[in-house]
């Protein structure tokens, strides 16, 4: 029973180390993804440097890849959210173990 928990404790250890991870990846891309919308955003309003087609353009591009990382950060955030039991549990294992 002990090795049992253990495998499905490193398991889950695993499993919640790729999480963040992937929560990781996903912000870093939403920043840079808002980063080049910021970019744009001055490149057509301040600089005047691109018209508005090409800035309508690339703005919604990168309008939709934004919500998708988020979507991704959200997702995998929610993923995140499991848990084990730690109390103690003396009555229960009396029936799984032989007396």
């Amino acid at each position: 029973m002990r090795l049992l928990k253990e495998s499905v404790l490193q398991i889950w250890k695993a499993r919640k180390a790729a999480l963040r991870d992937e929560i990781a990846t996903a912000e870093r891309t939403a920043k840079a993804i808002q980063e080049k919308l910021d970019r744009l955003d001055e490149a057509c309003l301040f600089e005047r440097s691109i018209d508005i087609e090409t800035y309508d353009r690339h703005a919604e591009k990168l309008r939709e890849e934004l919500t998708l990382a988020r979507r991704r950060s959200i997702s995998a955030s929610g993923s995140n959210n499991c848990s084990f039991r730690t109390e103690s549990r003396s009555t229960e294992t009396a029936l799984f173990e032989p007396p």
